[in-house]
Formats: C-alpha cells, sequence, structure tokens
C-alpha cells in the first residue's frame, strides 16, 4: 500500500506532546494514521566502543507517522505531515534514518538531521575522501566536504 510517513526523535515529551499527537491523529481527524512511538535506551542509548554514526542517543522516544495514500489523497497525507511534525517542534531533536520517506533521500537538511552535527560532518569528510565526485548519491545524500 502506498503511503506518506514521518518521524522524530522526541527527547522530552510531555502532557502537551501527547495532546499535539493526539490532536492530530486523534478519532476527530479527517485522514487515518497508524502512529508508533517507541520507548528508546538500552544499547542505544550507550557510547560506542568505536565511533559511530547513530546519532540522537539521547533522546527518550522515536515517534512514527504513517497515512495511507488512496486516490487523491497524495497532497493531502504530506500536507497532514507536515503539519503535525511542525507542531512537534518543541519537542523534536531530530530525525530517525529508517523511518524517513523515500522522497526524503534528495533533502539534504532532512538527512542532516538524523546526524549530531559532529558526526554529520565527520561523514561529509570521509565521503570527500572517498568518494569525492558524489558518484554515491542516489539514498540519504551526505555530499562530500569540500575544505575552503
Amino acid at each position: 500500500m502506498p503511503w506518506a510517513a514521518d518521524d522524530a526523535f522526541l527527547a522530552d515529551p510531555d502532557g502537551d506532546t501527547a495532546r499535539t499527537i493526539l490532536k492530530h491523529t486523534g478519532p476527530s481527524t479527517a485522514l487515518p494514521a497508524i502512529v508508533e512511538l517507541r520507548h528508546l535506551g538500552g544499547a542505544l542509548a550507550r557510547r560506542p566502543e568505536h565511533p559511530n554514526a547513530v546519532g540522537h542517543r539521547d533522546a527518550h522516544f522515536m515517534l512514527a507517522v504513517l497515512t495511507p495514500l488512496t486516490g487523491d489523497s497524495t497532497a493531502d497525507a504530506h500536507a497532514f505531515l507536515e503539519r503535525m511534525f511542525k507542531d512537534l517542534e518543541p519537542w523534536t531533536s531530530g530525525r530517525f534514518l529508517n523511518f524517513m520517506g523515500h522522497g526524503d533521500t534528495a533533502d539534504q537538511e532532512r538527512t542532516r538531521t538524523a546526524y549530531t552535527t559532529d558526526d554529520h560532518r565527520r561523514l561529509a569528510a570521509l565521503k570527500a575522501e572517498y568518494d569525492p565526485q558524489n558518484i554515491f548519491r542516489l539514498n540519504y545524500n551526505i555530499p562530500p566536504h569540500t575544505a575552503r
């Protein structure tokens, strides 16, 4: 089934966060939605022995929302998700790369939100070293860092 999706890490959700989610996905809303709230921690929160690019280890929850695309609902579904996650920005600490939509692969700013600033900088430097022409770009692209 075709669907539109978005996600966010939530650092410290509270009652206002829950009310915001329900405002957009509760029984009185026009579009159906699948809402998944995952409690994080454990191994994800531990500092790795070797540096890696897993961002936002300090987030307590990850919220994923999917809405089916039926008939002419594509624009409505994307607008719904955009409004919802805009309203959730006060609690959002970043994005989770695995749940970003397929259409987000070209959006470098959304890709950047999946990493900490230091990790993104390190990945861009590695890309400059191993793929300076950005041949491998048809993914959640991190362009090679160019020295100035």
